[in-house]
């Protein structure tokens, strides 16, 4: 004889309850506890198999790619049901949509698995019942749960059972929550074709300025962010091309990466420049033009060729001599003002390339080597009399081999 179908069961947890049933080991029933009434079992016979679900493109793409085993064990086409019809029910309600998470239907989907293979009918009550808990510690705020169990509905019907329920209503469509995983475990037993649905739903509210790690805006941007699974022994592979640097290995010159055209046609080409074997941040471009951080060190360049439905290749460049320093530029430096003693006479010069450069000023009388001022104004003394001046002005920046320009002497100071 089948047992009756256990009616679905729903429960609602603050925080800090939650850290004392943690601390204790038991399960407390918070507000929106509450049961509703499952479907009876037919009086006979054996129930219909689950309605299957329409593959969407989606789904049909989860076959290539690498899926977590709580969401291909009970399919993406369950979750993107349960999540449309969930998200549809709130927007009706004026209520943002709840995010996917993968590690609270992780917990969804093994609790509804255990709860099959044990026949039982409860809530989780412990830490190690709900890992997503302990791994979201410090980022969520209110905890919630629906569950049934020995169903002979499909995922739509579970979900009718839990909408026609005030207290798992209250679940989901409170406001407060921001994240969902769900899970669905079909038990089969005997050869007449007799199961029953078991089924988890877990909640979060994530506390302000945190975040749940392993959350995503919904199961199909899940489902495309992990990595396609391929054959490389099947799989075509982008073929020939390589690449050289052009331009000269010094600080604030600009290189190119040079390619050599890959074989394989319609190739879009990236690039990533690297100093001394170590990648550059934001240098992705096909030049690059050299810093300070450059002086002394190799430069390389990598260039990949992609193509949808082929093997990517990468070339490496060899690698540039050592950067050497870089060479500032600037104009000759001329004196203004009146070569009398009392007045001050100023220094000028063009702009330094690149700019940036810090300039030194010293003033020199009648060619001696020691330097009678700094700066770039000087006020002409009474030992100036009958004497000539000049100014040198020395430019440096890191990166650079510093510069020092002159000026002509000015006439005799009267």
């Amino acid at each position: 004889m089948r047992p009756r179908p256990a009616a679905p069961s729903a429960r609602r947890w603050g925080a800090l309850l939650t850290a004392l049933a943690l601390s204790l080991g038991v399960g407390l029933a918070g507000p929106g506890h509450g049961v509703a009434q499952a479907s009876p079992a037919p009086a006979s016979g054996a129930p219909a198999a689950p309605a299957a679900v329409v593959q969407s493109s989606v789904q049909a793409a989860a076959a290539a790619r690498k899926l977590d085993a709580a969401v291909s064990g009970q399919g993406v086409a369950a979750i993107q049901l349960f999540e449309k019809r969930l998200n549809a029910l709130r927007k009706s309600k004026g209520l943002k949509p709840l995010r996917f998470n993968l590690y609270a239907t992780q917990d969804a989907y093994n609790w509804a698995k255990k709860m099959a293979a044990t026949n039982t009918f409860r809530h989780t009550q412990s830490a190690a019942e709900r890992p997503s808990m302990q791994r979201f510690t410090g980022s969520w705020q209110v905890w919630g749960e629906n569950i049934a169990a020995r169903s002979t509905v499909d995922v739509s019907g579970i979900f009718d059972q839990w909408v026609a329920s005030p207290a798992h209503l209250a679940n989901m469509l409170a406001s407060d929550y921001d994240t969902y995983g769900v899970g669905f475990y079909t038990k089969r037993s005997g050869d007449k074709g007799t199961w029953a649905m078991y089924a988890t739903t877990v909640f979060y509210k994530t506390k302000a300025g945190k975040s749940l790690v392993g959350s995503y805006s919904g199961v199909d941007a899940y489902v495309a962010a992990q990595p396609l699974v391929v054959s490389s022994s099947t799989m075509k592979s982008v073929a020939g091309g390589s690449v050289s640097i052009a331009g000269t290995a010094k600080v604030g010159a600009t290189l190119k990466a040079s390619v050599r055209a890959f074989s394989t046609p319609s190739v879009k080409l990236s690039y990533r420049w690297y100093r001394s074997g170590k990648a550059i941040s934001g240098a992705t471009r096909s030049s690059y033009k050299l810093t300070a951080a450059d002086k002394g060190r190799a430069i390389t360049v990598k260039v990949t060729g992609s193509r949808t439905g082929y093997a990517a290749r990468t070339v490496t460049s060899k690698a540039t001599a050592a950067v050497k320093a870089g060479t500032l530029g600037a104009k000759a430096v001329t004196i203004s003002g009146t070569s009398r003693v009392g007045k001050t006479l100023r220094a000028t010069t063009s702009s330094w390339s690149p700019g940036g450069v810090k300039a030194t000023y010293r003033w020199y009388r009648s060619g001696r080597a020691a330097a009678v001022g700094s700066g770039n104004a000087y006020k002409l003394k009474a030992a100036d009399r009958g004497k000539t001046l000049r100014v040198k002005i020395t430019g440096s920046k890191a990166g650079y081999a510093s510069k020092a320009v002159a000026s002509k002497v000015t006439a005799r100071v009267r």
